[in-house]
């Protein structure tokens, strides 16, 4: 069996060779997009981390690290603030030392220490544990996440130039699609 010769025209190769090159772009433009938006995604968890730490940056003990020690307990957590404060100062008669780390209008923030020997029943205070489970600090941890959030901001700046760059590209080459098949 023989096949007749392939005829192609300029045209239509110029024209085929196009339509690729389109693709391509917006292949690229798709991914790019979808970058921007796990950008976006990222920055608001680390932004919504770093409102979450900040009241505990005064904080100058790693939670872990109170774990550690056998004759003295600490635990890291927070509060509620009463109308008369009774579970806070229930918890300052106590044999036990309490550090305030925070407070605000719903609850205080706190480092209770005691004696491993002495029993605390937590739940009566409604003591609610600093969920962390970081080796640095919190006051390190929101200064980490400030520059992984400058470094996310940049790399979306840049992604948004290139785009701007492909939208102008994607519009000269349909003119140019336009100007061939014309």
């Amino acid at each position: 069996l023989q096949q007749p010769p392939i005829t192609t025209s300029y045209e239509e190769l110029e024209k085929f060779g196009k339509a690729n090159v389109a693709e391509g772009v917006l292949k690229k433009v798709n991914h790019q997009i979808n970058r921007v938006h796990e950008l976006e995604r990222h920055i608001q968890s680390n932004n919504e981390e770093i409102e979450r730490l900040i009241k505990w940056e005064k904080l100058e003990i790693v939670p872990a690290n109170l774990e550690q020690f056998s004759f003295c307990k600490g635990k890291v957590g927070t509060i509620p603030r009463t109308e008369d404060n009774r579970l806070y100062n229930s918890l300052l008669e106590n044999n036990i030392e309490v550090q305030e780390i925070f407070s605000n209008d719903r609850e205080y923030g706190v480092v209770v220490f005691y004696q491993s020997s002495y029993s605390i029943d937590f739940d009566e205070y409604l003591f609610e544990p600093f969920d962390y489970s970081r080796k640095e600090l919190p006051k390190q941890r929101v200064v980490d996440l400030d520059q992984e959030n400058m470094q996310l901001i940049t790399e979306k700046e840049n992604i948004i130039a290139s785009l701007q760059d492909s939208k102008k590209y994607l519009i000269d080459l349909q003119w140019q699609i336009d100007y061939i098949l014309s």
